[in-house]
């Protein structure tokens, strides 16, 4: 086992009550990177012996890396109780029966998805059952993604559950409209997230919204900008092919802020996040190498007044950088 692994226990266990998240994602890092089956199989066992001491959001990449299909069944039996959750607090649970496949849990995800008393569970349900076939379930999904077109304020990620209509066109077009009018910029990720799971025609919608003003793709206030991000990944876009639609752009200003920010999302993310995520080393090469800036991207963000955050975010990129070739150093050490 890991030394990691034995710290990120004994810290669970040595602190009764509150927990740091900084400090306990920093312990877990290593042993998501670098763990085997026993750091797996004895982290599993410390959740199911301290289910409401780790934080809820450690839960997926925990059960994303290690869990077995045998877990599934612990899992809900640990934190939901008659259908209801044991804890409020830890809804991500939703998310991970979904990406582990449990199908008994579809019915509660259909119940919690759609109320509009508490963001968290009904956001953390609508993810749940983006992993399953929703098709019995159409005219119900249907109803309710019409329903929240009604008034600008709603359970945000409804939307979402629009990849799982089939002959979805009309109903893309729909919530574009409405995600350009009336909708708040309080609610829209959900739309921006159901975009990008909708294929090609999903995709060009995404398009439109990420550099459209009245979406403020780019917002870390409205938590937007992390589900704009989500939706790249999606679908594939790298920002190398962002930098070049925005050269294309006659108002480049508020596309090169959504970019920049897109681009802190990206370094913010932990070296075990997503399989998906564009590798530091081809985005460095491709956005901030001295080939790029020779093809003008600094005199670019000059012109708009974002210089000082370029930087900014250029220097992290190359801490990140050095990580992420560190971590590669020590994988392939490890393989050996």
């Amino acid at each position: 086992m890991l030394p990691a692994t034995k710290e990120f226990i004994g810290y669970l266990w040595e602190n009764p009550g509150e927990k740091d998240f900084s400090i306990m994602e920093a312990l877990l890092a290593p042993v998501m990177l670098f763990g085997k089956q026993e750091d797996g199989e004895a982290l599993i066992q410390t959740v199911f012996d301290h289910p409401f001491d780790i934080e809820p959001e450690l839960l997926r990449p925990i059960f994303n890396r290690f869990g077995k299909k045998g877990d599934a069944h612990r899992l809900y039996d640990t934190f939901i109780h008659k259908e209801n959750l044991v804890n409020p607090d830890y809804s991500e649970v939703f998310q991970v029966l979904g990406s582990m496949g449990y199908r008994p849990v579809v019915p509660i995800l259909l119940e919690y998805a759609f109320q509009e008393n508490d963001h968290e569970i009904s956001k953390n349900a609508v993810m749940g059952l983006l992993h399953f076939d929703c098709g019995p379930h159409v005219e119900l999904v249907t109803h309710e993604i019409e329903k929240v077109m009604e008034k600008p304020l709603f359970s945000e990620f409804v939307p979402a559950l629009v990849c799982k209509i089939p002959e979805n066109g009309h109903l893309l077009h729909k919530l574009y409209t409405f995600g350009s009018t009336l909708c708040s910029t309080d609610c829209n990720a959900g739309i921006l997230l159901g975009f990008s799971l909708s294929g090609t025609k999903g995709g060009n919608y995404f398009k439109k919204a990420l550099f459209d003003v009245n979406w403020e793709a780019g917002s870390f206030s409205t938590g937007t900008v992390h589900y704009a991000y989500q939706g790249m990944e999606n679908l594939k876009i790298r920002f190398k092919d962002i930098w070049k639609d925005i050269l294309q752009m006659e108002n480049k200003t508020h596309p090169l802020d959504v970019f920049l920010s897109l681009l802190e999302v990206r370094l913010r993310l932990p070296l075990y996040a997503s399989a998906k995520a564009e590798p530091f080393l081809d985005l460095y090469q491709s956005v901030f190498s001295g080939l790029t800036t020779e093809s003008g991207i600094y005199k670019t963000i000059w012109k708009h007044d974002l210089l000082e955050k370029f930087y900014r975010i250029e220097k992290e990129m190359q801490m990140r950088l050095r990580e992420e070739m560190i971590v590669k150093a020590c994988t392939e050490t490890s393989t050996v």
